[in-house]
């Protein structure tokens, strides 16, 4: 019996197999994972206020310092961000807004004026805003594949929470806070640092079971 034990543990062709099977677990797990996302590409938008700065936050009360637009004096000036992204893995064309409708985002006070609009990557097309009321109107337009779209707003009004409303046909809509963000891209590092764990550890039994069974025969 210990013989055979000896012959099986002292086997390198028994630790190949073994950590190629390792190996080609973990590549053939990472691969399933990858053909299953693009078999089944999912459009998804997401959605958050960055920011909302008051311009008078700093003065005092007392102060002779005023904000105007054409030349309406402002009381509660602000300075909003709102941010929409592509997420997915595909396009959301014109053509998935249902009935040419607009994204329809509520600052819970009347927008005074859209100071830019800023999109990334620089070389994708903003989609059409407009201002009605308290609202901020996107779309219809084509949103690519990860693209993110700021639109910076002057608002007149304390702050209130953001609401929205859409009729995107097939899209998964989500709100968004920064922290998603960096929580997103910690669980892909995770995956990363994982499956390179596996392989690293699978190496290293092999390099020292194959030494040591080296060793063990001279």
């Amino acid at each position: 019996m210990v013989q055979l034990a000896a012959a099986w543990y002292e086997s390198e062709a028994f630790w190949t197999i073994t950590v190629g099977g390792v190996v080609a677990m973990a590549v053939g797990t990472l691969g399933a994972w990858a053909t299953l996302r693009s078999a089944n590409p999912k459009r998804r938008m997401t959605y958050c206020q960055l920011r909302g700065t008051s311009l008078l936050s700093v003065l005092h009360s007392d102060s002779d310092i005023e904000v105007r637009h054409s030349n309406v004096r402002l009381e509660h000036p602000r300075i909003v961000d709102v941010e929409i992204a592509n997420t997915g893995r595909r396009d959301i064309p014109a053509s998935m807004f249902h009935a040419g409708e607009p994204i329809s985002f509520d600052l819970g006070a009347p927008i005074i004026a859209v100071l830019s609009s800023v999109s990334f990557p620089f070389d994708n097309r903003v989609p059409a805003a407009e201002i009605e009321g308290q609202e901020i109107r996107i779309g219809p337009g084509l949103l690519a594949k990860r693209q993110r779209v700021t639109f910076s707003v002057l608002v007149d009004g304390r702050a209130h929470p953001m609401t929205c409303q859409h009729s995107l046909v097939d899209v998964d809509v989500r709100r968004r806070s920064p922290e998603d963000d960096w929580l997103a891209d910690r669980v892909t590092q995770w995956r990363v640092m994982a499956l390179s764990t596996v392989v690293i550890a699978a190496t290293a039994i092999y390099t020292v079971v194959k030494a040591f069974t080296a060793s063990f025969g001279d």
